[in-house]
């Protein structure tokens, strides 16, 4: 009797795991449907996943099928083993072939890893510039600046770096560089021209990180990662930070710590193309720097800057800096505008839906307007119109409100 037992413990395995799945899935399309939060985590422990788009239930998605594969595609990722099915398969083609199964993420020389949009804009440059759209670039900037200097507030416009034009000696070497070859892989300089000419206060992020690789024992991006790395981000903040100094004394903006010890754990912003990979396994043994940070230096009794910022995913780790600082400032951060509002409450990062209304206090209520573009689509962001359109109509409010009435 007892051998037929053992026999049956692997069915017995086998049908609770399915009962499992089973209830688990029930439970994703029903209460956590309309209640979130209280989902069982399955297609989002992936990295880069994004829910698939609901189809509309009709006769004729039913009859091409959309219906029915959208269907199979919602239930399938509700499913517990998704995640780690999804993982198996991407270690398996990766360790036996060497693909990465992520379509953003390119395999460069020595381990290193870029997102392919970075290295397209870098190797289709052409040398190229369009004087009418750099001036009616530069002009936008100089409104906000402007609207900044009569509303005795500090600006600053950051131009952030690419790590393929950075690092572009580890891009991977079966992909023809063009811009390379032509040798007109200099895409900023007309931009600093013009920025100059309209006497716009900025830092050149990417400038610096050029300038700055070499001279430091480590490297200021990550091996893994997409984003410039601690260090680059403190010198970047270092200049900002100097520069809103320069503008006005009162705001007590505190210098950026510097100084950073080695590890070779690298977290967060430092691995998220690694990432991005879903694999078990990666080599992630690289040296990382890590800003030596001492929470009882933070004086209490400093009044904050407050700083209203619009743009992209390189003022994270900017931010970092800032709020590492001696006396941290308050920080409304824009995330891409229309993404996320970014704010901070009792010392944690939080985000909440944009809302129209808290951006104009935030115009309103700020010391510092910081504005930031990333070269690899510098003059081209949605969120550098947004905030000049804000601009605009808060100095028409201003002008109506201030305007005598007519009798």
């Amino acid at each position: 009797m007892r051998r037929p037992r053992l026999r049956q413990i692997p069915l017995a395995i086998a049908a609770a795991f399915v009962a499992v799945c089973s209830v688990v899935t029930a439970w994703n399309l029903s209460v956590a449907a309309v209640f979130p939060r209280l989902s069982t985590p399955n297609w989002n422990q992936l990295f880069g996943a994004t829910e698939e788009k609901s189809v509309p239930i009709s006769v004729a998605s039913f009859l091409r099928g959309e219906g029915q594969t959208a269907l199979s595609l919602r239930l399938g990722a509700t499913l517990p083993i998704y995640a780690p099915a999804i993982r198996v398969r991407n270690q398996i083609q990766y360790s036996l072939f060497g693909i990465p199964n992520a379509p953003s993420v390119a395999f460069g020389r020595e381990k290193w890893l870029y997102e392919w949009p970075y290295i397209t804009e870098y190797c289709a440059r052409n040398g190229e510039t369009n004087a009418k759209r750099l001036a009616d670039w530069a002009e936008k900037i100089r409104d906000i600046q402007d609207y900044a200097t009569s509303h005795e507030k500090a600006f600053v416009y950051l131009i952030t770096p690419s790590k393929a034009a950075i690092y572009p000696e580890d891009l991977p070497q079966s992909h023809p560089c063009p811009s390379v070859l032509r040798g007109t892989t200099d895409k900023l300089t007309s931009y600093r021209h013009v920025l100059d000419e309209w006497h716009i206060r900025y830092v050149d992020g990417a400038g610096l990180m050029a300038a700055e690789r070499g001279r430091h024992e480590i490297e200021l991006f990550p091996r893994g990662g997409i984003h410039w790395n601690a260090l680059g981000a403190s010198l970047a903040a270092t200049e900002l930070v100097s520069l809103v100094k320069a503008q006005t004394l009162r705001l007590d903006l505190d210098s950026i710590n510097t100084a950073w010890t080695e590890s070779r754990s690298p977290e967060g912003s430092d691995r998220d193309l690694v990432n991005m990979l879903n694999l078990y396994w990666f080599d992630t043994d690289y040296p990382v720097p890590k800003i030596a940070h001492d929470p009882l230096a933070i004086d209490r009794t400093c009044r904050p800057a407050k700083i209203m910022e619009v743009g992209g995913s390189f003022l994270e780790q900017i931010n970092v800096a800032l709020r590492e600082s001696r006396c941290p400032p308050e920080i409304s951060y824009w995330f891409y505008w229309n993404f996320s509002h970014v704010f901070y409450a009792e010392g944690k990062r939080r985000s909440a839906p944009p809302v129209q209304a808290d951006r104009l206090a935030d115009l309103a209520g700020s010391d510092v307007i910081l504005l930031e573009e990333n070269e690899l689509m510098i003059g081209e962001t949605d969120h550098l119109t947004a905030l000049h359109g804000l601009v605009v109509s808060a100095d028409r409010m201003t002008s109506a409100r201030d305007a005598p009435a007519t009798r």
